[in-house]
């Protein structure tokens, strides 16, 4: 599983150290080092460029329907959205995508997801 992110490194850096979420990921890819924000339709061609996953066979979890939209324009098969983005706030669904059971405190994902990743989002390849 890869985390990707719109965080700057040097947050994600401090996530990392605090959880140690990078250890039960592959790996977490920035937008930086993608070059452009997940909500661009140019950061999916470049992320895959990178990252070399099969849209098709790929799971993606987000809480912006921004980012949301522009997976499903370049074809990512499978998206989630985490209408909880905040332990702090109520959850808000989103129209027109499948929504994340974590809203109603069960944080119940398919097994093959890994679970939830907090407040950022994570690429399920070969699913």
């Amino acid at each position: 599983m890869t985390i990707v992110t719109n965080a700057h490194e040097a947050g994600v850096s401090v996530k990392a150290a605090k959880t140690g979420l990078n250890r039960h990921v592959d790996r977490i890819l920035d937008a930086f080092e993608v070059g452009y924000l997940k909500m661009r339709p140019e950061y999916w061609p470049a992320c895959q460029r990178l990252l070399g996953f099969d849209p098709d066979r790929s799971l993606y979890v987000d809480d912006d329907e921004g980012c949301l939209s522009a997976a499903r324009q370049f074809g990512i098969g499978h998206i989630i959205h985490s209408a909880k983005s905040s332990s702090q706030l109520p959850p808000v669904a989103a129209a027109g995508f499948s929504l994340g059971r974590e809203h109603d405190g069960s944080a119940q994902w398919p097994s093959r997801v890994c679970g939830r990743v907090a407040a950022d989002t994570a690429l399920r390849q070969d699913i």
